[in-house]
């Protein structure tokens, strides 16, 4: 008799635990694929829309020494340095343009915008040329003046343009950023709730059954 009233304690034992192992069981699985996901879509943030950022900032400060080194030729006196100095153009114009073609690629959101800025700057590049020429022959005051009648305005507009979409492009990733976050806390609540739940009604079985 003692051993048959042990085997019907275990039996109820058995049956109001039922509800906290499925519950648990449940919620892992639940937790396990939502951290997976929640996992793959930070990488995709930090490996594509952040890396854009940067590649953007980048451009804009390239945008910005293609500028300096107008300027430095124009008061250069010596032949070499000139020569140097005018490659150091052509090389910044095509890092500027890798950058924003990079930028673009990793976030093709904003490509629209990004080419935009990357035609405008090829236009300020091209509109250049006649200032470098000038420069290069020593015609200092000539090449001055087209910088200020033109080439000057066209590269704030390029720098005012890279630093819109870097901005923008920083708010999209903190917006994302945001709704991860609050992506894990839900799960995380989901999670607990569950378990929560099936140690309630395990709790209210016993109550029953013993």
């Amino acid at each position: 008799m003692h051993l048959l009233a042990n085997l019907k304690l275990r039996r109820k034992l058995f049956v109001a635990l039922v509800p906290v192992a499925a519950m648990v069981i449940f919620a892992g699985i639940y937790a396990s694929v939502e951290s997976e996901e929640i996992d793959t879509w930070y990488s995709r943030l930090i490996d594509h829309e952040i890396k854009a950022v940067d590649k953007v900032n980048e451009a804009r400060s390239l945008n910005m020494r293609f500028g300096l080194y107008l300027y430095r030729l124009i008061v250069e006196t010596n032949p070499e340095a000139r020569q140097a100095i005018n490659q150091g153009l052509d090389n910044t114009h095509d890092e500027y343009k890798a950058r924003m073609a990079d930028a673009a690629r990793l976030s093709p959101i904003f490509e629209n915008q990004i080419g935009t800025a990357s035609a405008h700057f090829d236009k300020m590049a091209l509109h250049a040329i006649p200032v470098r020429e000038a420069a290069l022959k020593n015609m200092n005051e000539k090449a001055a003046e087209l910088i200020r009648t033109g080439v000057a305005a066209e590269l704030e507009q390029a720098r005012q343009e890279a630093m819109a979409i870097s901005a923008d492009m920083q708010k999209a990733v903190d917006q994302r950023s945001a709704e991860l976050t609050l992506k894990t806390h839900r799960a995380v609540y989901i999670t607990w709730f569950v378990i929560g739940v099936g140690i309630l009604v395990t709790f209210v079985l016993a109550s029953y059954q013993l």
